[in-house]
């Protein structure tokens, strides 16, 4: 009887390691992500339109000889679309 609650204690101790152990893993864990997330800078995936020539909604007499656009970054042409419509 005295030896099976001595191994029950070695057996409690042991599944105590292993909990501490497994909890200290998962806080290194969550401490490297929030470290390595908040170094991380926001990527932007669009570039954004900052002007425009003629203006957003002009209503035009006639058809403009150019259109203009400036945008925050580079802008791949072969990706984008452009159209100037004539109502």
């Amino acid at each position: 009887m005295c030896c099976r609650q001595a191994g029950a204690q070695s057996e409690e101790y042991t599944i105590t390691w292993i909990i501490a152990r497994g909890v200290r893993a998962a806080a290194v864990a969550l401490g490297i992500g929030l470290v390595t997330l908040a170094g991380a800078q926001a990527a932007y995936a669009h570039a954004t339109l900052l002007s425009s020539s003629p203006e957003d909604d002009a209503v035009l007499q006639r058809s403009p000889s150019r259109v203009v656009l400036r945008f925050s970054e580079s802008v791949e042409t072969p990706f984008g679309a452009l159209r100037v419509l004539d109502s």
